[in-house]
């Protein structure tokens, strides 16, 4: 080829494939000859508005066939294309208008008043693009000439600044056809091909997706807005379009990877990935998964697009691909600092000559000055300084070493945090890494890790926090030692597994009064595979319970109602920190108080603390008792069954705070011979007790009961089994052991995974958990971004005078000797370490009489990590801790 324009590289409507389908997008599909007819249309819209070569034309408009044509007819036209995502913050597009001033805004008719000036400065005409078919051959008559064009700016796109205010980086149409032109050799690409174009029109992979089909006479396959970011979402389309070739940055590929139906996607032939450092443990198991080809692309977007390449199959044992050799056209030079070149094999910065290298940034000489120099090894033509760290290896490709601005000194050794990212991505239950470099006064500057943990293994979820049981056993909740007791209670005291009380594989389970989940989780552990239905009326514990389930890897049906003797309506009393003693009516309240304080007698006098110390703990409960009221949907059990097409019950459950004899007298006879085993806690047994018993056994059951062992006698609550002598019923099945795939992900896990693998200065000193990590539209890590990390600076002094560091160490050494551990980072979280109520008491207690201040003992048992904890009771009014 030997076009100087990007239009001219394109299929034609004439061609041999003018009626093949061109674009396939959420608008619609096009063949060849109606794309160029559309293209014709917009051309001659923006020559009617005044546009000639070199005017700005803003392109804001989503991904859409409408994009693509309104792009191809800028270019053909002469005038610079400014892509404009809709998608992007409205700030982040004024931004880019205010700096482009283009003369014509193409877009869809919606999005325009949000970005017109208010100043007087705004002067673009706006306009739809025209999609009425215009014949091709009038395009002609509009087309720039290409004699001596090959320096005309064919798009502009604006990356990140530092001064926090977008840059414009002027692309020419010689350095794009240079990319594009070569892509098409290497590549291979024919009219069979489809290509994924998912990526923001304002990022340069935008580029090559959209014109690599169209030059081959394929099919550009466009996802709808909002896709980009949806792993499933995207792997389903490649699959229903057949894709062949698809482009994501590593950190969007390491969730596709996890999707089990990618293995589904045999039509792809190729997959690019730039943008960010790739992890060959990635490159790994992408090779495991699919036959495909798996392309490393890298290049700033200033030199139009790519300006290297490495092919992964090539055979390389280190942690970071390499970013591989230099296109067609591109000259690469590893220079020290007073840009001499450097040894092979040593690291040096990058700089990028050739045709690729674009016109500098608008509005910016001295910046363009900066990175855009005269090229001293030709004499002709500028190079361009890429701020990034290389090498080059034996094989003749470069290493990524690193960015030039990015590499910190910790303790006097120079770190890369890149590299600490690779080896913290490498742990198995670790989605996504960033590590960055803080001020710290100690040491000058410190590591912090941002830790995204896949979400079977993530502390947070859905906003949740998570806690770790025993047993492999990981939970969300909002109450980390009120689950500790239902587990304690459900587990290790088998409270649903007495009298013969047994599951087997597909039976069917009940649940009424689901709270978390931890019944359920058990359920299926003594029989996986069986069908649970989980019914629980309290809004405030559904997410906790949908949460659980699905991590347990339980297949539930969730039902939010309350079960009594009728269908209606009912007032549920709700302790959002107590959950399970929430139940339904206004006066729940006084009966939660009661049993909180028989719980916490009978745990005193097991010798389970003092009496000081059981006081304490009752009255911390007292105050988590603030109850909040929800008027909540009621059904009676049978209703529910018949709703469900349930037609035997295996193991029917009831644990409704008071509300037992209601859901029993709710079950029609009809029902009762489909119902093998019932296990139900019972309040007020001394009254309804006798009734309970009567039911059952009339129902066929025979009746074993057994007091609360929780709770002392005079809180009359006992637990009732009712069983049948059925042959054949299975038995009882044996825990297994701990689930590796259930366990939470912690900070001191990290930190022994780092220090295995990395020098101390090279080892992050905190780690802070987030559900994901924040990303620019193009993808890339957007580091402004990321939450401050707790510290522990800035707490109040001691009550003794002492200053905020020595009370902070001292907090430090309470955690330390109540927990009996050898070391508590700012990182660690109080029930990982082995806290619960009791030692959250003890912490509490000390801190008191510490800071003479009062301190809940449930603070340090919600807090996620210590630093947290101390920034938490340091805040004023907050040092008591409430809820």
């Amino acid at each position: 080829m030997a076009s100087t324009l990007v239009p001219d590289l394109l299929q034609t409507a004439t061609g041999p494939y003018a009626d093949s389908p061109a674009v396939l997008g959420p608008d619609g599909e096009l063949s060849y000859r109606e794309l160029w007819e559309r293209v014709a249309a917009v051309a001659a819209q923006l020559h009617t508005a005044g546009i000639r070569p070199g005017d700005h034309v803003a392109l804001h408009l989503p991904r859409s066939a409408a994009y693509v044509s309104a792009l191809i007819a800028t270019m053909a036209i002469g005038a610079v294309a400014i892509p404009l995502d809709p998608e992007f913050p409205a700030e982040r597009r004024l931004q880019v208008v205010s700096a482009a001033r283009p003369r014509v805004i193409l877009h869809e008719g919606a999005g325009a008043p949000e970005l017109r000036g208010t100043d007087g400065s705004d002067t673009a005409l706006w306009l739809v693009p025209d999609t009425r078919p215009v014949p091709a051959a009038e395009l002609e008559t509009l087309r720039i000439s290409t004699a001596d064009s090959a320096e005309l700016t064919a798009m502009m796109l604006f990356t990140s600044g530092s001064t926090g205010r977008p840059k414009g980086v002027r692309l020419h149409h010689a350095g794009l056809v240079n990319r594009l032109e070569w892509g098409h050799r290497r590549y291979g690409f024919d009219a069979t091909d489809r290509v994924l174009h998912k990526a923001s029109s304002a990022f340069d992979a935008a580029i090559h997706e959209i014109f690599s089909p169209l030059i081959s006479g394929g099919t550009l396959v466009i996802a709808p807005p909002g896709l980009q970011f949806d792993s499933l979402g995207l792997v389903r389309l490649i699959q229903e379009t057949e894709v062949t070739t698809a482009h994501f940055v590593p950190s969007v590929l390491r969730y596709v990877i996890d999707e089990e139906e990618l293995a589904w996607c045999t039509s792809l032939r190729r997959v690019f990935c730039g943008g960010e450092a790739l992890d060959m443990t990635l490159v790994r198991r992408f090779r495991a998964l699919l036959p495909a080809s798996l392309y490393n692309q890298y290049g700033p977007t200033e030199t139009s697009v790519n300006a290297t390449y490495w092919d992964c199959d090539e055979p390389f044992d280190g942690d970071i691909a390499p970013i591989g050799r230099p296109i067609d056209g591109v000259d690469c030079h590893v220079l020290d600092e007073t840009m001499q070149p450097v040894p092979a094999g040593e690291t040096g910065e990058l700089w990028i000559g050739g045709v690729a290298v674009g016109g500098g940034y608008l509005d910016d000489a001295p910046l363009t000055a900066e990175r855009f120099r005269p090229d001293p090894f030709t004499g002709t033509g500028r190079i361009y300084r890429t701020g990034d760290l290389v090498r080059l290896l034996d094989t003749g490709s470069l290493e990524f070493r690193g960015r030039l601005d990015d590499q910190v000194k910790v303790r006097g050794v120079r770190v890369e945090p890149g590299e600490v990212d690779s080896v913290l991505r490498g742990h198995p239950m670790v989605q996504d890494a960033s590590v960055i470099a803080v001020p710290d006064e100690a040491d000058g500057v410190r590591l912090v890790a941002y830790i995204a943990a896949k979400r079977a293994h993530a502390p947070v979820v859905d906003g949740l926090q998570r806690i770790q049981l025993p047993q492999g056993i990981a939970v969300a909740t909002a109450s980390p030692d009120e689950a500790l007791f239902l587990h304690r209670q459900i587990f290790e005291q088998d409270e649903y597994a007495r009298f013969g009380v047994c599951l087997g594989k597909d039976d069917v389970v009940v649940d009424i009064g689901a709270n978390i989940g931890l019944f359920g989780l058990w359920a299926h552990r003594q029989a996986p595979g069986i069908r649970l239905v989980a019914v629980e009326p309290n809004p405030d514990t559904l997410p906790y319970l949908r949460v659980n389930l699905e991590l347990g890897g339980v297949t539930a049906d969730v039902v939010p109602a309350a079960v009594t003797d009728r269908v209606g309506s009912e007032t549920l009393t709700s302790f959002p920190r107590l959950s399970y003693l929430s139940g339904l009516g206004k006066h729940r309240q006084d009966e939660a108080v009661e049993l909180v304080q028989s719980h916490y007698r009978q745990s005193g006098g097991a010798g389970a603390g003092t009496e000081e110390e059981t006081a304490s703990l009752l009255h911390d409960a007292e105050e988590r008792l603030r109850a909040s009221l929800h008027e909540v949907d009621t059904t009676d059990l049978s209703s529910l069954l018949d709703r469900m097409e349930i037609d035997r019950v295996d193991l029917l459950k009831i644990n409704t705070e008071g509300a037992e004899l209601s859901v029993l007298r709710g079950i029609r006879p009809d029902h009762w011979k489909s119902i093998r085993q019932v296990c139900l806690e019972v309040e007020r047994s001394s009254v309804v007790g006798a009734e309970i018993r009567s039911i059952l056994e009339g129902a066929g059951f025979t009746v074993h009961s057994v007091e609360d062992w929780s709770v002392g006698t005079e809180a009359d609550v006992t637990y009732v089994y009712a069983t049948r002598d059925t042959a054949g019923a299975a038995e009882p099945a044996t825990a297994p052991a701990a689930e590796p795939d259930r366990i939470v992900l912690t900070a001191r896990e990290l930190r022994r995974h780092a220090a295995e693998r990395l020098p101390a200065a090279m080892q992050p000193s905190q780690f802070v958990f987030v559900e994901e990590l924040p990303r620019l539209p193009n993808g890339k890590l957007a580091r402004r971004e990321l939450p401050a990390p707790p510290t522990v600076t800035g707490t109040a002094g001691t009550a003794d005078g002492d200053g905020a560091d020595t009370a902070v160490e001292r907090m430090r050494e309470i955690w330390r000797e109540v927990l009996a551990v050898d070391e508590v980072m700012d990182d660690d979280d109080f029930v990982s370490l082995g806290g619960h109520s009791l030692l959250a008491l003890r912490v509490s207690a000390r801190t008191r009489r510490l800071v003479g201040t009062e301190v809940s003992p449930g603070s340090c048992l919600r807090a996620p990590s210590f630093a947290a904890w101390v920034a938490a009771i340091s805040q004023p009014g907050a040092a008591a801790g409430k809820g």
